[in-house]
């Protein structure tokens, strides 16, 4: 019997609904992704999520961007850098080249130096999870730009005998080949992909988990939207739980109807109303939502046709108030 991996949460409203329980625990994660699609936003919420939820200190590896503009970044989302790093629960190990200094190479070389450093931030502090931003800018510290697969195979290894669960961000989709790191995909335990493309007149963000060795997953793409001041969301699917099906009716707002239906509409359902125009179709749709609201319920309306002051029009035709409704909500 093969027992259910542990998890922790990345702080990512909605996506360890998709993950079915998070990130698995002391396992790296590879986040793909073109620039500006969200990979460091992701990151920092991983890293916040495991102080305020799991008590989890973390340390942040900033290859890419400099210490200064990651703090930026986080305090954008209302993160309280600040105190977290006073108390050492979230600590920086700055990989990023020194400004005006020519890197030269000679001989072998690897990331043991980097390596150790992790190794004694976390020693220091404690942290169980561990982000690296971004490959990309590790690999401008070795040879050709590139990691070679054995090396960053070397630095998972010893992420996992830190027990860490670690993140790593990298340049590139499931489409191609990111150059920095050709191999990445197939040493990391997990591939997550977020992409950002352009269509129906406006720019559309998705996730999706490539992989997710030894734990279960919902395996689509699923949109992501930015909140200001929170960070990304993920819009899941509710997850449906096993339940009988409901016995008692509801009022449909029009009593005929709730005869011919033998005493109203079945709660939860979900009841398809058809006609050609002109038939009532939205007169029903209107005096279902007057007869929730005239019962104490929410009721939350969405027209694809009609706009809000046609809707508004139209019911007051018919004696219904929208507006009120709105403003007793």
């Amino acid at each position: 019997m093969t027992l259910p991996a542990a998890k922790s949460p990345t702080g990512i409203p909605g996506f360890d609904a998709i993950a079915r329980g998070e990130l698995p625990r002391s396992r790296t994660t590879l986040l793909r992704g073109a620039i500006g699609t969200g990979k460091s936003t992701f990151a920092c919420q991983f890293l916040a999520s495991g102080i305020t939820v799991a008590d989890e200190p973390g340390v942040f590896v900033a290859a890419d961007r400099a210490p200064p503009e990651v703090r930026r970044c986080a305090i954008g989302l209302g993160l309280d850098l600040g105190s977290w790093e006073r108390d050492q629960r979230w600590t920086f190990v700055d990989a990023t080249p020194d400004p005006g200094t020519e890197t030269a190479f000679s001989g072998s070389v690897d990331l043991g130096a980097l390596l150790a450093r992790i190794e004694a931030a976390v020693t220091r502090t404690g942290a169980h999870r561990l982000v690296i931003d971004s490959l990309d800018g590790l690999a401008r510290h070795l040879p050709n730009g590139r990691i070679p697969a054995a090396e960053l195979e070397r630095l998972v290894t010893a992420f996992a005998a830190m027990g860490l669960t670690s993140l790593v961000t990298l340049r590139g989709s499931v489409n191609d080949r990111p150059e920095a790191s050709p191999g990445a995909d197939a040493v990391a335990d997990n591939v997550v992909d977020l992409a950002m493309g352009h269509g129906r007149g406006d720019w559309r963000r998705t996730v999706e988990i490539v992989r997710f060795a030894g734990a279960p997953h919902q395996p689509a793409s699923f949109p992501v939207v930015v909140v200001p001041g929170e960070g990304l969301v993920v819009i899941a699917p509710r997850p449906q739980e096993p339940r009988e099906a409901a016995v008692e009716r509801i009022a449909s707002g029009n009593p005929i109807l709730d005869k011919m239906l033998g005493g109203g509409l079945f709660r939860d359902s979900i009841a398809l109303v058809c006609g050609p125009s002109g038939a009532g179709k939205t007169l029903i749709a209107a005096e279902f939502l007057a007869g929730g609201a005239g019962s104490g319920e929410r009721c939350l309306a969405f027209s694809l046709h009609e706009s809000r002051a046609h809707l508004i029009r139209h019911a007051a035709q018919w004696g219904i108030d929208f507006p009120r409704m709105e403003h007793d909500r």
